[in-house]
């Protein structure tokens, strides 16, 4: 695995010595094993390897022949399949396997690779550039074609460096809509970045620039490739789903080093665990488990729902699977504000998720001290292996024409709950109004400038997505499939798992966004998902006897995720309270923003010595991190 960048000019003339340096300088910042480039006529590139796989130490990238330029950043989860068709030795690097799989198939041999990865191509003799990323988006890479150059980039500072005459730094599209909400989504139209002329190269496609025209091309969409499964019993469907599932994790445990995972009590991350532990323990590893928990002197409030300690989980967990070393993370010497300009810095967006990130920065950096090159993760579980609402099962069967069977489905779930007929109607209606909320209610947490919701027809777009999109507790047929499949998230994903991957020096990988478990999910009946009153049915009945009883079973509670947030933050506010309003004062961060209603945000919190909840934590980090972002970014 490794992060690259390089450049082809379109001009005839060999790269500058300057321009080298000014793509290159960048990656200093993070974690990286070694570097090498080529410089061959017109074109560089250039490889930052990091050593997470057996095979990482060996690879020789970039590769160049007569023919073609190639580099890679590249883990393959099907190697054995990939050796035996082009003939090469078994310790081949996955680097060269993707060389050699486009010196024999051409550009359609991304359809043979299973993994994650991005590659570039400069093919000499068609004079044709091409950039790759995989399926899910999960190595995510950068590009930019001007009449000058095409440049790649795993970052986004080496192509920033190279365009500083720009008259524009900033896609105010991008930043728009980033911060037209305070939640941490950031992507709307899949491709943007947060930089004018920058793209971000989607999941399942790849760019072609030749004979002077640049074509984008989609290679993988399950929403419109659906394979169909014969029908099948639900011993059946049960045994596919776990045989596949167990592919998608074995096949990512492959390191040069140790396993973490970071592991909650929820169902998704518990999956995994119980998935990976026995496979490890066979190979005669241990799987370090991370687990974030409130700080020591949090009063945990008793909620009958909500659980700020997911201790009990993981300790389950590692009673049952021997080989798994759990450890508990408070994160108790770090800063949840402090942080944020660094952070901003080496991520290249203005991040709204710090309280997430404080947690998973100081697992990473703890797995990594044990020599984990690889830390596992169940974070896309909700969109596939514990996908199931009963009243989406009840809105797919009526959408399809079977209104009995969704009668009978919805008074299983009321009798095995015990939830009655007033819960369902109240439940009901929340989910309509809220697939159907008002502009105003959109615009009320928003801080951005009106002119530019106008603009860029924000609060439009934001109601469409909240209508079509899926996710909620009501899903038609076509809003779970956008769910499972949804390109928006997988970018944002990719993203962070990239960068945090090589901030840290390992790679992060998630067995549940796997290219063949999304397929599954696409072929599979809702009745997987969803029968005789259980919901989530797939971790909690297909996998009994793997998941603790504890966990499995347990419909009467929920993690809450950073419940000690608000705590935390006041415990710091005291010390960055000024320095967040001179953030808000300042020109470049009302060139987006509603000055009106930042100085009246200044004013409220300048005379508060403690922040109330949850959303003005969020609401101070989403705004903050947005300056620092303008403040680092803008041109000097």
């Amino acid at each position: 695995m490794s992060a690259i960048c390089g450049l082809v000019n379109r001009i005839e003339r060999k790269p500058l010595d300057a321009e080298i340096v000014k793509m290159t300088e960048p990656f200093a910042g993070y974690h990286i094993d070694r570097e090498s480039f080529v410089c061959s006529g017109r074109s560089y590139f250039y490889c930052a390897h990091q050593h997470v796989t057996p095979e990482a130490e060996r690879e020789v990238l970039p590769l160049e022949d007569d023919e073609i330029l190639f580099t890679a950043d590249a883990v393959l989860d099907n190697r054995e399949e990939l050796i035996a068709e082009l003939k090469v030795n078994a310790d081949t690097p996955d680097g060269e396997l993707i060389y050699r799989a486009y010196k024999k198939w051409g550009e359609a041999s991304v359809k043979k690779l299973l993994g994650v990865f991005s590659y570039a191509i400069y093919d000499k003799l068609r004079d044709c550039f091409l950039l790759y990323t995989d399926h899910t988006g999960s190595r995510s890479i950068h590009y930019c074609v001007t009449e000058a150059r095409i440049m790649f980039s795993t970052l986004a500072k080496p192509i920033l460096n190279l365009l500083e005459g720009s008259k524009e730094r900033f896609n105010e599209r991008w930043l728009s809509f980033c911060e037209s909400i305070i939640n941490p989504d950031m992507y709307f139209y899949p491709g943007d970045s947060a930089f004018e002329g920058i793209c971000l190269l989607e999941p399942g496609h790849y760019v072609r620039v030749a004979d002077g025209r640049v074509e984008k091309i989609c290679y993988w969409n399950p929403m419109s490739e659906r394979k169909q499964l014969p029908k099948m019993t639900d011993e059946e469907y049960r045994r596919l789903f776990l045989e596949t599932f167990e592919q998608c994790v074995s096949s990512v445990l492959r390191s040069s080093g140790e396993t973490g995972i970071t592991l909650s009590s929820g169902l998704d991350s518990s999956a995994v665990a119980c998935m990976a532990a026995p496979i490890l323990e066979r190979r005669g590893k241990k799987l370090y488990s991370y687990t974030s928990v409130p700080l020591p002197d949090f009063p945990i409030a008793k909620n009958a729902y909500l659980r700020a300690d997911e201790s009990h989980g993981p300790r389950q967990i590692a009673a049952r699977y021997r080989n798994v070393e759990p450890e508990f993370v408070s994160c108790e010497e770090r800063s949840l504000f402090g942080q944020i300009p660094k952070m901003v810095e080496l991520l290249e967006v203005p991040c709204k998720s710090f309280a997430n990130l404080l947690w998973m920065n100081t697992i990473y950096e703890k797995a990594v001290a044990k020599n984990c090159r690889l830390v596992i993760k169940g974070q896309y579980g909700n969109s596939t292996i514990s996908y199931g609402a009963v009243l989406s099962l009840l809105c797919q069967k009526l959408q399809t024409g079977h209104p009995y069977l969704a009668l009978q489905e919805l008074k299983s779930f009321m009798r095995t709950r015990g939830v009655g007929k007033r819960q369902v109607v109240h439940a009901i209606r929340s989910e309509l109004a809220g697939k159907f909320v008002k502009r105003e209610a959109i615009r009320k947490n928003s801080f951005l400038r009106r002119d530019l919701i106008k603009k860029y027809r924000v609060d439009a777009h934001l109601q469409k997505s909240i209508r079509t999109g899926g996710g909620s507790l009501m899903d038609t047929v076509s809003q779970h499939r956008k769910f499972v499949y949804s390109m928006e998230i997988l970018q944002h994903l990719g993203l962070f798992d990239t960068k945090l991957g090589l901030i840290h020096g390992m790679i992060v990988r998630d067995p549940t966004k796997d290219k063949r478990m999304i397929e599954l999910c696409m072929m599979l009946p809702p009745e997987c998902f969803v029968h005789n009153g259980v919901e989530r049915r797939m971790v909690r009945e297909y996998m009994k006897g793997i998941v603790p009883e504890e966990i499995r079973q347990d419909v009467n509670h929920r993690g809450e995720q950073s419940a000690d947030i608000v705590f935390r933050a006041n415990k710091e506010w005291a010390e960055h309270r000024e320095e967040f309003c001179r953030c808000l004062e300042h020109p470049r961060i009302r060139k987006y923003l509603d000055e009106e209603r930042l100085h009246q945000l200044s004013l409220k919190i300048g005379e508060k010595a403690e922040l109330k909840d949850k959303e003005s934590v969020q609401t101070v980090i989403a705004l903050w991190s947005f300056g620092a972002f303008l403040k680092i970014f803008e041109k000097a």
